[in-house]
């Protein structure tokens, strides 16, 4: 009787574990475009490759050409590259995948934190491990008014969280969660909100910025000129990047409590002068999204003249200060 038990607990145990497995392997981050990965043969060391996933979810590998990876955990674009490889060399039958930068995953932070900018994650996180991530709230940042604009999940959605309240009742599961291509803005305090705050001139002169952030050479804040519009941004924060899409730039406008969206199509207005040219205001944010559909003769005219107009601009701003 008493063995008969102890089966028992065994084969209990092996569900439990079973299931913990199976938990485990569901819960494992799956491979998406733009991230980075490192493809290692312990029996052919010259096979290592460092490869990127493309927007169509496929990598390029010298023994076995493409590879569709977007989708697939690690452990299972690893069995899959080892099963093709061995085809062809009957020595490897082994790769192992390693995720070098996870790129998919990413999210962004603008506002009054210490380290604005993009970051990726394995595991996506909440808004507060986001901006603890940030190196959390400057001086003037406003935990009560954060604002998050849903890039993938709702896309376009705009949540406004007061987070301060949200810490002070102490239930981190009520953080709301953020998902791929997601932007974080923390707002300026207001001058109610106590002492410590910049003068109002001072406020002001901080708030003469707009936010750069996606597919750009050197993406953060850029100080706002006069009369600047998209393109000069853009420009100065490094020009656009060979996958960004010029058709299809963001501009939020943070001036009213509805965060008006604007379209901007610079390969259009740089081929025909249309749309009209939209000036920038204090605090936009300009996203510059992937080009998923890879129209590079087109990308390369208008990076060409957005380069060349970089460098006029960066010129002309240069010589404006000096002449004050």
């Amino acid at each position: 009787m008493k063995r008969l038990k102890l089966i028992g607990l065994a084969v209990i145990a092996t569900h439990i574990l079973l299931f913990s497995v199976e938990n485990l392997s569901a819960q494992q981050y799956k491979i998406g475009p733009e991230d980075v990965l490192k493809i290692s043969f312990w029996q052919d060391p010259a096979l290592n490759q460092v490869v990127s996933v493309r927007q169509d979810g496929k990598i390029t590998l010298s023994v076995i050409g493409e590879v569709t990876a977007a989708g697939l955990t690690p452990q299972e674009l690893a069995t899959k590259i080892g099963d093709q490889v061995s085809r062809y060399n009957k020595q490897i039958s082994q790769a192992t995948v390693e995720v070098l930068q996870y790129n998919s995953q990413k999210v962004f932070i603008t506002g009054h934190v210490l380290s604005p900018g993009k970051y990726a994650f394995e595991e996506m996180p909440n808004v507060w491990e986001l901006i603890k991530e940030a190196g959390g709230v400057t001086e003037q940042g406003d935990l009560s008014n954060v604002v998050i604009i849903r890039g993938s999940v709702n896309k376009g959605e705009i949540v406004n969280v007061n987070l301060a309240n949200l810490i002070a009742e102490g239930d981190p599961s009520r953080y709301p969660e953020l998902y791929p291509e997601d932007i974080v803005e923390v707002k300026r305090a207001s001058s109610a909100s106590g002492p410590g705050l910049p003068s109002k001139a001072a406020a002001t002169e901080r708030k003469n910025i707009v936010y750069v952030i996606g597919r750009v050479g050197a993406p953060g804040t850029i100080t706002l000129e006069e009369n600047m519009d998209c393109l000069d941004a853009i420009a100065l924060a490094g020009g656009p990047t060979p996958d960004a899409d010029l058709g299809k730039v963001k501009i939020f406008n943070k001036q009213d409590p509805y965060s008006n969206v604007i379209i901007v199509d610079i390969e259009k207005r740089s081929e025909k002068g249309t749309p009209p040219r939209y000036t920038l205001r204090p605090e936009d944010t300009i996203l510059i999204p992937t080009d998923e559909g890879g129209f590079w003769g087109t990308w390369g005219r208008v990076r060409d003249f957005v380069g060349i107009f970089g460098t006029v601009v960066s010129t002309y701003l240069l010589i404006d200060r000096f002449s004050e």
